[in-house]
């Protein structure tokens, strides 16, 4: 992964941190690594505890599209993994253009 992809990442994370917490989430947590994969971000959603993949695009493409089947798996087996138990499986994409960046916050994902 390039430096560039790894800004981009971030700001495509921060953006939905913002987002989420507009929306009265709280973060637990960011980027918290269990054995070898990742979870995004941690949050407390009301009294449920959910885990939270965020995909970013810059090229017009869908970043959710960007979840596949394999992506999904590794983020469901960080989830299931995680020392405390998360209640559901979130995917938020960011999609920045040229006036700006649209979410789409897609809840329990299975």
């Amino acid at each position: 992964m390039t430096t560039r992809s790894i800004d981009k990442g971030t700001s495509g994370e921060d953006f939905a941190v913002r987002f989420l917490t507009s929306r009265g989430c709280t973060v637990v947590e960011r980027n918290a690594r269990v054995d070898v994969d990742e979870i995004d971000v941690v949050v407390r959603d009301g009294r449920s505890l959910v885990a939270v993949e965020v995909k970013t695009s810059w090229n017009g493409d869908d970043p959710v599209a960007a979840v596949d089947d394999e992506k999904f798996a590794r983020f469901a087996r960080a989830a299931h993994a995680y020392p405390r138990l998360i209640a559901r499986l979130d995917i938020v994409g960011v999609e920045f253009g040229e006036v700006g960046a649209t979410i789409r916050w897609l809840r329990g994902v299975e």
